[in-house]
């Protein structure tokens, strides 16, 4: 059976900032409990702030289960119009390697809220990640 072994969410500030604020975080969940959450602003290439976790397996392994579950009825664009706000760009990555890109902007896709809240549970965040 093909499973999920990572979710990788990144969300855009794409409304008016300054150079050194932060305007996208990162976040990568892997099924074994790794978590990485990167921060950058819109001029540098590294990480303002980048961070390694590590989730309980079985907290993780459920979270896993529960987006198996959600994510196949998930449609690839979840985009409105806005002309502020922010979008996220979510990666799928499956045991064969294969990986699915779901793309949205204000509006979490289904399940989303309840993604954002597991993910967010999963380790005391140093800086609380943008999700959806």
């Amino acid at each position: 059976m093909n499973k999920l072994t990572s979710i990788k969410i990144i969300n855009t500030a794409s409304g008016l900032c300054s150079e050194d604020e932060a305007t996208k975080h990162v976040t990568a969940v892997f099924r074994t409990g790794k978590i990485k959450h990167q921060i950058y602003n819109r001029i540098e290439k590294t990480p303002l702030y980048e961070n390694v976790y590590k989730a309980d397996k079985r907290r993780c392994e459920d979270l896993f289960v529960f987006l198996e579950r959600v994510v196949g009825e998930w449609e690839s664009n979840y985009s409105v119009e806005v002309c502020d706000g922010y979008y996220w760009d979510c990666y799928l990555r499956y045991s064969d390697r294969s990986v699915r890109v779901i793309k949205g902007t204000v509006q979490p896709p289904p399940d989303g809220e309840e993604i954002e809240r597991q993910i967010i549970k999963l380790v005391e965040f140093d800086e609380e990640p943008w999700i959806f």
